[in-house]
């Protein structure tokens, strides 16, 4: 059974909106699932189907900021 064994979340509010990059180890794998994702500023946890905009494996100096009502994301 696979279950989330370490899990990172930070938020870069904006305005009504918030950037969240959420991490996520599972069965100590060592592989961190990194969803970014754009939410509105009173939700807890964004709905990844639908609010996600990138998903992927092991984003090594990830680095997510706004400009302006751009979102900016860098490797």
């Amino acid at each position: 059974m696979q279950r989330v064994t370490e899990q990172t979340l930070s938020e870069t509010p904006d305005g009504a909106f918030k950037v969240v990059v959420r991490t996520q180890e599972i069965s100590h794998s060592g592989t961190r699932n990194v969803d970014v994702c754009v939410a509105n500023i009173p939700v807890l946890a964004p709905d990844k189907k639908v609010q996600c905009f990138l998903s992927g494996y092991d984003f090594d100096g990830l680095s997510v900021k706004w400009r302006a009502t751009v979102i900016e994301v860098s490797f």
